[in-house]
């Protein structure tokens, strides 16, 4: 399975975020899954791709060129691309899952970019939002209002599953390897 992590590369974190990142890192490389994300050693993502090598998993990165001085040793395959906009497309392709962890704008404009791909295409990937202390909680009222004005068809956000811990988001990421109901 191909799990797409989108998450924030700021350097100044919580503990607890970059112990969530490495915990899911760490459940990626154990359950033999392969680790798509933004291919950079910075913040949430080097937590999550130095966890997941250690586990075992295969680490692909895909770098845009304004970003190739950052890219992360730990990248097993590195895809390099021009701009942001392919990096969210070569993503999308590749993805089995999408896992959006607390992160910034960036995070946002991927995770969006996602719901947008599988709403245009029709493809049903599940989208995990791991909501770490209600930071998307904003985001989820946002959609909750587009329904509520018709803005966005309620079955859009069918594939969205909310986790406000890493255990919760840990179980669903299970469930969906087992192909039980998330």
């Amino acid at each position: 399975m191909n799990i797409a992590i989108y998450c924030s590369a700021s350097s100044n974190l919580p503990r607890e975020l970059i112990d969530d990142a490495t915990h899911l890192g760490a459940w990626i490389g154990a359950n033999s899954c392969r680790l798509v994300y933004g291919g950079v050693d910075a913040g949430l993502m080097s937590a999550v791709a130095s966890a997941a090598k250690t586990s075992g998993a295969e680490i692909v990165g895909v770098v845009p060129v304004r970003r190739y001085d950052k890219e992360s040793p730990l990248n097993d395959v590195s895809i390099h691309v021009a701009e942001l906009s392919d990096r969210k497309r070569t993503m999308e392709l590749l993805a089995d899952v999408f896992i959006a962890l607390p992160g910034g704008f960036g995070t946002l404009d991927e995770l969006m970019s996602a719901f947008a791909h599988l709403n245009f295409t029709g493809l049903s990937k599940p989208v995990l939002l791991y909501n770490a202390g209600g930071i998307f909680d904003p985001l989820l009222e946002q959609f909750d209002l587009m329904v509520e004005h018709g803005m966005m068809a309620p079955h859009c956000l069918s594939v969205l599953h909310v986790a406000d811990s890493m255990p919760r988001l840990v179980e669903i990421l299970n469930n969906i390897l087992n192909n039980k109901e998330i």
